[in-house]
């Protein structure tokens, strides 16, 4: 004899919808990544591949000036900004201002002043959040220190 099981069945019911959202969500972001990879990837490649183009165009006597090694490295150093960058709004704020305009959405539709409010404080919020590190991070807090090798200041060097 089977046993069902003890407890509220609209809980059960929840629960099995949680697990079943959960699995179409992993399926969806591994499916996504699987595309998204490659993408990265080719413009990446585009990218170093135009960069080195433009530097081998450079005059004879730059090159004979400019050190190999540290070229390659700014190259390189600017294909790995470009995927952080590119990486960080597609996978994380995409994603974040969908749901972010997704809830607002429904608690304006829901509940009219909670949504009226939410969409006035949430650009607020994204606002404050690039401003500040500009504001706070001026001149005068970002000041290069002597005591720190390599930091090039106003003090005179030994």
């Amino acid at each position: 004899m089977v046993e069902t099981p003890r407890g509220d069945p609209a809980a059960w019911t929840a629960l099995w919808i949680f697990i079943g959202v959960y699995l179409a969500f992993a399926v969806v972001r591994n499916i996504s990544h699987r595309f998204w990879i490659p993408l990265a990837a080719r413009n990446m490649e585009e990218m170093t591949n135009e960069g080195f183009a433009r530097v081998q165009a450079f005059s004879s006597d730059w090159h004979a000036n400019s050190f190999a090694g540290a070229t390659v490295r700014k190259l390189t150093r600017a294909m790995w900004g470009y995927d952080n960058v590119t990486d960080a709004a597609t996978i994380w704020l995409g994603p974040g201002l969908i749901v972010l305009l997704g809830l607002s959405g429904m608690m304006l539709w829901r509940e009219p002043l909670a949504g009226v409010i939410c969409l006035a404080v949430c650009p607020s919020i994204l606002a404050s959040t690039c401003w500040s590190p500009s504001a706070m991070c001026g001149p005068p807090t970002c000041a290069p220190t002597p005591w720190i090798p390599g930091s090039a200041g106003p003090w005179p060097t030994r």
